[in-house]
């Protein structure tokens, strides 16, 4: 879906709303061309829910640069890797609040 999303409009797909679940994606498409999808309530809406899924695709990034650079496609597959990271997702959040009190001030 995301590929053929940039080959159609040539934008890459950000956000998916069902009848009370929404799906933000965020796409590194840089570097390491890793995907961070975030399921949220229909009404967070779609601004909240793709900063949420930037956030955190960039602090993963940033805690496991060698993925970030391409390198270890392999070890992406064992998950016990990473399982300190969710330790991090209340500083995803805050990040995601003080970009959105920034923005409306």
């Amino acid at each position: 879906m995301l590929d053929l999303c940039m080959k159609c409009v040539h934008l890459p797909l950000s956000y998916i709303e069902m009848t009370t679940v929404a799906v933000s994606l965020a796409v590194d498409t840089r570097r390491s061309g890793m995907v961070c999808a975030i399921f949220t309530d229909v009404a967070d809406g779609a601004d909240f829910g793709t900063m949420l899924a930037t956030e955190t695709l960039a602090s993963f990034l940033e805690s496991y640069p060698d993925l970030a650079d391409g390198g270890k496609q392999q070890a992406i597959v064992d998950t016990s890797l990473y399982s300190s990271f969710h330790a991090k997702m209340p500083e995803c959040l805050r990040g995601t609040a003080k970009r959105i009190l920034s923005d409306r001030i």
